[in-house]
C-alpha cells in the first residue's frame, strides 16, 4: 500500500513539475495567437476584434514575426493608417512604451504618410513623447527636417506647434527650409514663406536665396494661358478659312472674302475628271 501511495506520488510531483516548466510556453503560444488575431484586426480595420484584442490586455509594444523582420502592432497601426484604431486604444488609456529604435520606425513611418490626424492620433497614444528631442535617420535629422526632406507638408504646422525650429541644422548643417529646396517641395517652401521665413534666413550664407526665390515665386505665380503673339501674317493664311496651326486662332478674323479658286467647285477644278 505504502509503495502504491509512493509512485502516486512521485507521479503527481513529476506532472506538477511538467506544467511549471511547460507553462511559459503555453503562454507564449496563447499571446501569439492573440498578437496575430490583433494583426488580422488590424489589416481588417476591424474594430470590434481590436477592442476584444485591448480588454484582453493586448499590448500594442507585442512584436508579432513578419518574412524577414518583426513589428510592433504600434507600427502596423501606423503603417496601415488606422487612425480610429489607434484613437480607440488611447481613449482606453492604453500605454505605448516600445523600445527607442521601434519608436524611432514608427515617427519615420508617421512623418512618411503625410497625414494629421494620424499623427494626432499618435500623439494622443504616447503624449510624454519629447518631439523636439527626437532624432530618426542616419543625418540624425528632427521630425521637422524629416518632413521637409520627404515633402510631407501635411504636418509642418504640427511640428512646429511642436515648438521645432526652422534654422535648425542636421548634423551635415542644412536646416528645413535647405532639404524642402532640394528636393522641390513647393507646398513647404510656401508655407515658410507666408511665415516670414525668407526674411529670418537671410543672414544664412548657406542658402542660396536666388534660387530659393525663383524657385517660390515660380510656384506662387497665379497660372495664365500662354498666348502666341503674332507680329506680321502672311496674306495668303489671312484668306484661309481654316487658319494654319502655327498661328493664334483668336489673332485671326475668318475674312469676307475669299480668293476665286478657294470658291470653286469640284465641278470647275483643275482636278476634277
Amino acid at each position: 500500500m505504502n509503495k502504491k501511495i509512493q509512485v502516486l506520488s512521485l507521479f503527481l510531483s513529476l506532472s506538477f513539475l511538467s506544467l511549471l516548466l511547460l507553462q511559459p510556453l503555453l503562454l507564449d503560444e496563447s499571446q501569439d495567437d492573440i498578437n496575430d488575431q490583433a494583426y488580422l484586426a488590424i489589416v481588417k480595420n476591424d474594430q470590434k476584434s481590436f477592442e476584444d484584442f485591448l480588454d484582453r490586455g493586448g499590448k500594442l509594444e507585442s512584436f508579432v514575426v513578419m518574412p524577414q523582420k518583426k513589428k510592433s502592432l504600434g507600427r502596423l497601426l501606423v503603417e496601415y493608417e488606422r487612425v480610429d484604431l489607434i484613437n480607440l486604444a488611447a481613449k482606453k488609456k492604453k500605454q505605448f512604451q516600445p523600445d527607442d529604435q521601434e519608436m524611432q520606425s514608427i515617427w519615420e513611418t508617421t512623418v512618411t504618410k503625410n497625414n494629421s490626424e494620424l499623427y494626432q492620433a499618435i500623439r494622443r497614444l504616447n503624449p510624454k513623447e519629447k518631439i523636439k528631442n527626437r532624432r530618426v535617420g542616419k543625418e540624425h535629422r528632427t521630425l521637422l527636417q524629416y518632413a521637409s526632406s520627404k515633402c510631407s507638408h501635411n504636418l509642418i504646422k504640427n511640428l512646429e506647434s511642436e515648438g521645432l525650429s526652422l534654422s535648425e541644422k542636421d548634423k551635415n548643417g542644412v536646416n528645413s527650409f535647405h532639404l524642402a529646396e532640394k528636393n522641390n517641395c513647393h507646398p513647404v517652401l510656401s508655407y515658410w514663406k507666408k511665415r516670414g521665413a525668407m526674411d529670418s534666413i537671410k543672414t544664412n550664407k548657406d542658402l542660396s536665396l536666388p534660387e530659393l526665390t525663383k524657385s517660390l515665386q515660380k510656384n506662387d505665380a497665379p497660372t495664365k494661358p500662354i498666348v502666341n503673339v503674332v507680329t506680321k501674317i502672311p496674306e495668303f493664311y489671312k484668306k484661309r478659312s481654316i487658319p494654319k496651326e502655327s498661328y493664334n486662332r483668336l489673332e485671326l478674323v475668318e475674312p469676307v472674302e475669299r480668293p476665286r479658286e478657294s470658291i470653286q467647285t469640284a465641278e470647275y477644278s483643275e482636278f476634277s475628271d
